[in-house]
């Protein structure tokens, strides 16, 4: 199995595979750290090489850590410049970084504090609990408050952070999160803690989360609470979370693909809970109260209303949810009908008749308590009322689509399906105010800072599953297949190499013939723009089905040349489409192999 870190060596090229990013002319000096040098705290020697304001004083250092180490924190790094923290090349254990000890017997609950600059984690193990093994409380790994800055975490693991991995607080920044695992981020007296990626009201420009594995989690695997400009949320494996693992509310360009939910919102929801919106929200006034459900999305109209805002009308966003396997195994199921039948509990809710419906609450301003029954709501399905509601009505969401996702069982290993009975016993305690948690030991039993490298990932039986992406490789991490990893990579992944040909706005809206036709195994496909705008590019089957989206998001206008790569696609006629708004065209290539 290939080694989750890849360290330095993982070079930029492989980042810009998934994400256009910026470049600087600025030579690198590289910073060799052991943990001696450190002298007991990385934290401090990092922010050692700071001037007097804060910023940093060689901007172009790299800190290269040694594997097979552990280093450790004994505050917060207060990154007011760029930052970049690396791991020496190799497949041995990571550099672990984890807080300290302090004299008093507490430990910091940060690690970095970036308040601008770009910040670069590349094959670091963060850990967020210390030798003790006591917890943090509300433990982050990186907070990120500065505005416009490029993120960059790639192959990175985040293990037992109690409140989250990555927190967004800043304005306009750019998230490229890329080949991390993400492991026992939890809470004990709260579901709503352990969550992976969260922005907090504040403006996204550009978020990338592609081939990621989220394992044993409480909550969000992504969630923007605030607009966001380009999400890309692809090809992740995300597996036991207690609460929605995607509530992407006010996303404008959106693509969420080829990933997979497998136990997600084990946790249910109260009625009461539902009405308090404390799992989603109900901005879009004709639904009465959140459903909990794995993807979740919202109207811009805000107070104050984001589409004006940031003059982006609903009918311009582009929301595509596609080939996206979730799945509910029995064992959960089969709880949540036990829980119910067993436990009841007053509750104080919005009260219309003389008994309460879960499935059709009611919505009235009147409050009584009561005594329910069913005090878990299982998930409302892949999507909940109003999300599916706005997939369904192009008139005021043209362009939202959803296509190719099933209730499918990949079949995970046995140390998955395991897993389920703690996390059961997990919700079953928290429910009853106490203070649990389901830490998935993969280290058998071994001492903590004593791993067994590496962590396996979440393969799966299902070979269907294994080619049911639309670019046709595996649905979920592809780390997990790294054959499949090397060739998605090669192929420039979602982003498919796309050049601009010419800086002269073109004349009209036009699709041109791909060249050469018929081709194997790739071709160039050239779309003209007349007008900046949200466009799309996809490849159908002559079943109609989609099975390639080669372009989407806004673009400027002028003339594109994407290079189409269908290396595992069969022979046969295929049907490309080009969208902007209400412009649409189509034509025919066939591959012949």
């Amino acid at each position: 199995m290939k080694a989750i870190l890849t360290g330095v060596l993982i070079s930029a090229v492989a980042i810009l595979t998934v994400a256009p990013r910026r470049t600087f002319a600025q030579a690198a000096d590289t910073v060799w750290v052991t943990p001696s040098m450190a002298n007991g705290s990385l934290s401090d020697y990092i922010s050692s090489d700071t001037t007097a304001s804060g910023a940093r004083a060689n901007p172009n250092a790299i800190y290269a850590l040694y594997r097979d180490s552990v280093y450790f924190f004994t505050g917060q790094v207060n990154a007011n410049g760029s930052l970049t923290i690396v791991a020496q090349p190799g497949t041995t254990t990571p550099p672990v970084i984890a807080p300290a000890i302090l004299a008093d017997g507490s430990s910091p609950g940060t690690f970095i504090n970036s308040d601008g600059g770009n910040l670069t984690l590349r094959g670091l193990y963060l850990l967020g609990v210390p030798y003790n093994n006591h917890w943090l409380g509300w433990g982050d790994a990186i907070v990120v408050n500065g505005d416009s800055s490029d993120v960059v975490v790639d192959s990175c693991i985040f293990d037992q952070w109690s409140d989250g991995a990555i927190d967004s607080y800043g304005s306009w920044e750019n998230f490229y999160i890329t080949n991390d695992y993400f492991i026992n981020d939890i809470h004990s007296s709260s579901y709503f803690g352990g969550h992976d990626w969260e922005s907090h009201g504040n403006p996204v420009d550009t978020l990338y989360i592609v081939n990621n594995t989220m394992f044993n989690n409480n909550s969000y695997a992504d969630v923007p609470t605030g607009y966001v400009n380009y999400e890309r949320f692809e090809h992740n494996t995300v597996c036991l979370t207690q609460v929605n693992p995607v509530n992407d509310f006010f996303g404008t360009n959106d693509i969420i693909a080829n990933n997979i939910f497998y136990s997600t919102l084990m946790v249910g929801q109260q009625i009461d809970e539902a009405y308090a919106e404390w799992y989603d929200t109900i901005f879009y006034k004709s639904f009465a109260w959140s459903e909990s459900s794995t993807i979740s999305t919202d109207t811009l109209a805000l107070d104050p209303p984001l589409d004006q805002t940031y003059g982006f009308p609903e009918s311009h966003r582009m929301y595509e949810v596609l080939n996206n396997a979730y799945y509910w195994p029995s064992k959960i199921q089969n709880f949540w009908t036990a829980y119910n039948d067993t436990v009841t509990k007053m509750v104080k809710v919005s009260y219309a008749d003389s008994a309460v419906n879960l499935n059709h609450p009611p919505n009235d301003t009147t409050v009584i308590d009561t005594t329910v029954k069913a005090i878990l709501i299982p998930p409302q399905g892949f999507m909940n009322g109003r999300t599916q509601h706005m997939f369904n009505d192009k008139a005021d969401w043209p362009n939202f689509m959803a296509a190719n996702n099933d209730s499918v069982d990949p079949g995970f290993p046995s140390f998955v399906s395991d897993q389920i009975d703690s996390a059961i016993k997990y919700v079953e305690d928290i429910r009853a105010n106490l203070y649990p948690n389901y830490m998935w030991d993969y280290t058998n039993g071994q001492p903590l800072f004593s791993w067994i490298w590496p962590i396996p990932y979440l393969t799966y039986s299902n070979t269907a599953l294994q080619t049911a992406g639309t670019d046709g490789y595996a649905l979920g991490d592809l780390n997990a297949y790294p054959t499949q990893l090397a060739k998605w990579q090669a192929a420039g992944g979602l982003a498919t190499n796309v050049k601009k040909v010419t800086n002269e706005v073109p004349s009209g809206f036009k699709l041109s013939q791909n060249y050469p036709n018929p081709f194997n195994p790739s071709t160039d496909i050239q779309v003209s723009l007349k007008q900046a705008g949200v466009m799309s590019l996809e490849i159908y089957n002559v079943l109609g089905q989609l099975v390639k989206v080669v372009a989407q998001g806004y673009k400027p206008a002028g003339v594109y040349q994407y290079n189409v790569k269908m290396d595992n696609f069969s022979s046969g006629v295929y049907f490309y489409t080009l969208q902007q708004g209400s412009n649409i065209m189509t034509k025919k290539m066939l591959l012949l192999k």
